[in-house]
């Protein structure tokens, strides 16, 4: 099975060392062409992405929930993986995540339709967006 595109997105608070620490982390993430790993810092420290990871600042307001809203804004994949700044994510996460098509989505979920709006609830009736 081909994987969809994802958009990584993972709001981030703390210091300037510890941004450029998530960014390497997240730079050994095993991305396909049209992924996109986006870090939106809420505090507007000193700091910036490196090889496919973007960094994004947020001005106001400031809290994790807007920082998800940003970084999900941001990016045009059909599915979405929020991470926390703290995660220590396997390099193959999205491929595993994929290994098996989806057969239905449990919890919270968010998906681009094909008209480009988002979708979210859980647990939908279809296990792909429209």
């Amino acid at each position: 099975m081909e994987r969809p595109a994802v958009d990584v997105v993972v709001p981030y608070a703390g210091s300037a060392d510890g941004l450029a620490a998530v960014v390497a982390r997240l730079a050994d993430l095993k991305l396909g062409d049209d992924d996109t790993v986006t870090v939106v810092d809420n505090r507007g420290v000193p700091g910036t992405g490196g090889g496919r990871v973007r960094v994004a600042r947020l001005a106001a307001p400031r809290s994790s929930y807007s920082a998800r809203n940003a970084g999900a804004a941001l990016g045009s994949a059909p599915w979405l993986l929020f991470l926390d700044g703290d995660v220590v994510a396997p390099a193959d996460l999205l491929a595993r995540y994929f290994a098996r098509e989806p057969a239905g989505l449990r919890g919270c979920w968010r998906a681009r339709s094909s008209t480009g709006r988002w979708r979210s609830g859980g647990p939908p009736r279809r296990a792909t967006p429209r």
